[in-house]
């Protein structure tokens, strides 16, 4: 009997540290205090059709939520884990970015000049598939798209501020 006891606790111990063990590795939530992070983009609430999550102090967002809200196309590679957003009016390659790497080639264009290049820079958070989407960080692509990000940690919410979006005064 007392065998089986400080067998069962064992066992019940290794399976609560395997779980905190996966959750700190994994580093995935839905939000800190178990609600759900919301999405507010000039202040209307933005469904995603997967929730955004946090990962290692990021919040996650479906990457064509925020491509598709700015009239951006979202294409997925298969082969490579690519995923390619392009520009709205001219079609071109803007963002380009793989599953699970922190580097993301963003291409530009100077409309004044006819200059265009690409630089390559590093994501604060790679990439992730979450059933099926692409998550990215909401702060680095959005203000890629033209977006000003604020965050309220207390309502678990991001809110998103589009160029034209008309500011009270």
């Amino acid at each position: 009997m007392k065998k089986s006891l400080i067998f069962g606790l064992s066992l019940l111990l290794s399976l609560s540290l395997f779980v905190l063990a996966c959750y700190f590795v994994i580093g995935i939530t839905t939000s800190a205090a178990g609600t759900d992070i919301r999405l507010v983009v000039d202040d209307q609430e933005t469904a995603c059709d997967v929730a955004p999550v946090k990962s290692n102090g990021r919040v996650l967002v479906p990457l064509r939520v925020l491509a598709e809200m700015t009239g951006c196309k979202v294409e997925w590679f298969e082969s490579d884990q690519r995923v390619v957003v392009y520009t709205p009016v001219e079609n071109e390659p803007y963002l380009v970015m793989y599953i699970n790497k922190e580097k993301v080639t963003v291409y530009w264009h100077d409309g004044k000049t006819g200059d265009s290049g690409s630089t390559v820079e590093t994501i604060d958070a790679p990439p992730t598939l979450v059933d099926g989407r692409t998550m990215v960080p909401v702060r680095f692509i959005s203000e890629k798209l033209g977006y000003t990000v604020t965050w309220s940690e207390k309502n678990q919410t991001v809110y998103l501020y589009s160029p034209w979006y008309a500011w009270d005064e």
